[in-house]
């Protein structure tokens, strides 16, 4: 799978994020700041921590960004940072790219 780092632009809302989270640790990942939909305003910020399966806890830092506007259509949009403790990066990884993978959707 194609390695996109640390950083990308999503294109969801901060709740979107967390339940993806929950689905793929199969808990409820503690959220701060911008976690609630007040928190989808416009250059909110928030974090969430999670356990990953591998061991690791990884943070999670994003920033809401301005909506991606097609048309009539809205997409909504996070940049999105993941931050780990370094001697932890080949686990960290392993779990970013079943998030990336968890986070697809259609296209083709």
């Amino acid at each position: 799978m194609l390695n996109f780092g640390d950083r990308r632009v999503m294109a969801c809302t901060p709740a979107d994020l967390k339940r993806w989270l929950g689905e793929l640790c199969g808990c409820d990942p503690a959220i701060s700041a911008g976690g609630s939909e007040a928190g989808a305003q416009l250059g909110a910020v928030g974090a969430a921590s999670v356990e990953a399966d591998t061991g690791v806890t990884l943070t999670l830092r994003w920033k809401v960004l301005e909506a991606h506007q097609i048309a009539l259509l809205r997409v909504p949009q996070l940049e999105l940072e993941f931050s780990y403790p370094g001697n932890s990066a080949a686990l960290a990884r392993a779990w970013i790219e079943r998030f990336d993978r968890h986070t697809q959707r259609g296209g083709g």
